[in-house]
């Protein structure tokens, strides 16, 4: 291999090495320890911040098993009925019974494919012009391309 000779120095000139060396290497360190708290510091934050997590779920979650309110038990046949019972030696309870709506999935059925309508380009040249966006057709090979934008988000794009 080629073996690069060191290009000789003065004493001012290996004086001002050392020193750069000296400066690297206290940079270096500094480094090394800050990013070493750095990761300390965010270890410790996010151990104490899941210890936290930890703490509301396990408080929130829980209710005192003497404290639980009694549940008002009540019958009816209508859709959404609220009664309030009011007993001193219990607390005031709000019951709501809820029924499933049985006309909800006709509701949000799919539609079939007949709502799919086939237009010429005349009928889409006067749908475009009843909805003040007119616009004509370019035919080039099997493309076919309006002359203006007049989808919305075209129209944003050019303001």
């Amino acid at each position: 291999m080629n073996d690069v000779q060191p290009e000789q120095l003065s004493p001012t000139g290996l004086a001002r090495r050392e020193a750069m060396l000296d400066e690297l290497i206290g940079v270096v360190k500094r480094t090394r320890r800050a990013r070493r708290v750095r990761r300390r510091m965010l270890a410790v934050s996010g151990c104490m911040g899941l210890l936290l997590m930890m703490g509301w779920v396990a408080r929130s979650g829980s209710p005192i098993p003497g404290e639980a309110p009694r549940i008002a038990e009540t019958a009816s046949d209508s859709p959404s009925t609220i009664q309030h019972t009011t007993d001193p030696q219990r607390r005031h309870v709000v019951t709501l019974i809820v029924q499933t709506d049985p006309a909800v999935v006709e509701r949000f059925r799919a539609r079939p494919r007949d709502s799919i309508v086939r237009i010429d380009d005349r009928m889409l040249l006067d749908a475009l012009a009843s909805i003040d966006r007119p616009a004509g057709l370019i035919r080039f090979g099997d493309r076919i391309r309006l002359t203006k934008p007049v989808t919305d988000a075209e129209l944003r794009l050019e303001q």
